[in-house]
């Protein structure tokens, strides 16, 4: 019988896309033969990038241009990373600079370039179950500061297609983020001192910050939509789901996917 033991954002937005693209991934342990394209690459050098910066402090921007080569470098040599068109991949790195510009005088103009309470926080928080069982919340966020408002979560989005103010308002990622701070919180106030004000996604690609707040309401929903996943998965429902925008950027799609 199947159960949950670890959930991230990612995994249980999986299920309540395609319950069967869980399965193979989750439950069967399904490796596809490319895990990672050329814009997750992307995005994973940056953030890598990012960290890298706020925790050496120095904040200049000649920092982020000298280095952002070398981060995604490192990212597309990876043997999982699929070899990109390499028009595609010379746009993407023409772009890195831009975005990093842009980061850097908006963050400047935000009064941000300022030593981070945290960055790139890895985190695991035990969750239980209605029935008892333990389920261990995992993901990372991206950057934890202290702004004129208050303590921010910030979440780098390096894909061209923003949330809208209504879907960010709504996004379990978000939610996911505020519930596990304030769990932490709990057990580290010395360094987390203070609950935060808002969380803010930054799309680099289109200068643009959008900002949203978590309270009580969408703590009870996220538990809700994992309980209603963890009963599923205890009871093997792993339907298919299969449609044009589903199937699309599916690991498994023409492979061992048989819809």
């Amino acid at each position: 019988m199947a159960s949950v033991k670890r959930l991230s954002t990612s995994k249980l937005g999986t299920y309540q896309t395609c319950p069967y693209q869980y399965k193979l991934t989750y439950v069967d342990y399904i490796v596809p033969k490319v895990r990672s394209n050329a814009a997750a690459a992307f995005g994973s050098g940056i953030h890598n990038l990012l960290e890298w910066w706020y925790i050496q402090r120095r904040f200049d921007l000649r920092g982020l241009l000298d280095n952002y080569r070398k981060y995604l470098d490192i990212e597309f040599a990876k043997p999982d990373t699929e070899s990109p068109d390499p028009a595609y991949k010379n746009m993407l790195y023409g772009k890195a600079p831009t975005m990093l510009r842009v980061f850097h005088q908006r963050q400047r103009k935000d009064g941000l370039l300022i030593p981070a309470i945290d960055t790139e926080m890895q985190f695991e928080v035990a969750y239980p179950t209605p029935w008892g069982d333990i389920i261990i919340l995992n993901g990372r966020i991206d950057l934890i500061i202290r702004g004129c408002d208050g303590i921010e979560i910030n979440d780098y989005k390096t894909g061209v297609w923003p949330l809208s103010q209504k879907e960010a308002d709504e996004d379990n990622q978000m939610t996911f983020y505020s519930l596990a701070y304030r769990i932490m919180r709990r057990a580290n106030k010395v360094k987390y001192p203070d609950l935060e004000s808002k969380l803010v996604l930054h799309y680099l690609a289109k200068d643009l910050k959008v900002e949203t707040t978590r309270n009580r309401i969408h703590y009870l929903n996220l538990m809700e939509q994992i309980n209603q996943m963890a009963s599923a998965v205890k009871a093997g429902e792993f339907s298919a789901t299969p449609s044009q925008d589903n199937c699309k950027w599916c690991p498994y799609k023409g492979k061992e996917c048989k819809f």
